[in-house]
């Protein structure tokens, strides 16, 4: 069984958090969208307070676990998603998978695009540096760097937040997921099947090029539904956090 938090009124928006984080990463988003939508945070297996899976297993099947949870436990026929990092890979395989659910989606400093060669060279020695030292030992080197240098000194808070998130994850679910990240498919065909697509990127994410960003933006069907904020690397909704908030509202005020 998922945890979840689910408030307010209307449209339904499920959130989905990243690698190493919790549903309580959309706290501050979640209460001012509560307002107009009715919103849905959800735990992922093995993260928060979900009860794991046996890997290893595929992002697609983290996805139907989602959807099954969604339109089963919740009763949720149709509903947006936005995901961030790992979340945007979730709701790219929600979008694909079902189509008849997901109204519009959105990927929060994630990436369409499958793992290139390199990339997945080093999620193979991510999983063996974990294997060896612990998931805690990573994350508190893993999770300064998803912020600019400058940030990681001004918003200390948020980064600790971050870090407590992870502090007690099992090896095995860090290791689980990153094989999944790994082995995922590209699926960048989703940007201009769908009507509504939000793209938000950080012009100084260490995790995705400004290059690739540009090129996932030129593939959607409403170009202004793309963005790369200045200033900002991977954690969007602490680095620009009142931008973050207006564009998504303008976003589902769309859909």
């Amino acid at each position: 069984m998922l945890n979840s938090i689910v408030s307010g009124n209307g449209l339904p928006v499920v959130f989905i958090h990243g690698y190493g984080e919790d549903l309580s990463l959309w706290d501050d988003l979640r209460t001012s969208l509560s307002q107009k939508y009715k919103v849905i945070a959800i735990d992922l297996p093995g993260f928060g307070k979900s009860q794991p899976i046996d890997g290893p297993f595929s992002l697609n099947k983290v996805a139907e676990i989602v959807h099954d949870y969604i339109t089963l436990n919740l009763q949720i026929e149709q509903f947006v998603v936005l995901g961030h990092s790992l979340g945007g890979y979730i709701s790219l395989a929600l979008a694909d998978a079902f189509p008849n659910s997901v109204l519009a989606f959105g990927l929060i400093n994630s990436t369409s695009f499958a793992d290139k060669d390199e990339k997945k060279a080093n999620r193979e020695k991510t999983v063996e540096f974990i294997n060896k030292y612990g998931a805690t030992f990573f994350l508190q080197a893993f999770v300064p760097n998803l912020f600019t240098p400058d940030n990681q000194s001004k918003l200390k808070k948020e980064v600790s937040r971050i870090l407590k998130m992870g502090i007690n994850l099992p090896d095995s679910v860090l290791t689980s997921y990153m094989l999944a990240m790994r082995n995922r498919a590209d699926l960048s065909k989703l940007l201009s099947k769908y009507e509504n697509v939000l793209l938000i990127g950080g012009l100084l994410d260490p995790q995705f090029s400004y290059k690739d960003i540009m090129s996932e933006i030129s593939l959607l069907k409403q170009a202004h539904n793309g963005y790369i904020f200045e200033g900002v690397a991977h954690m969007s909704m602490f680095e620009a956090k009142e931008r973050l908030e207006l564009v998504v509202f303008g976003f589902l005020d769309s859909v």
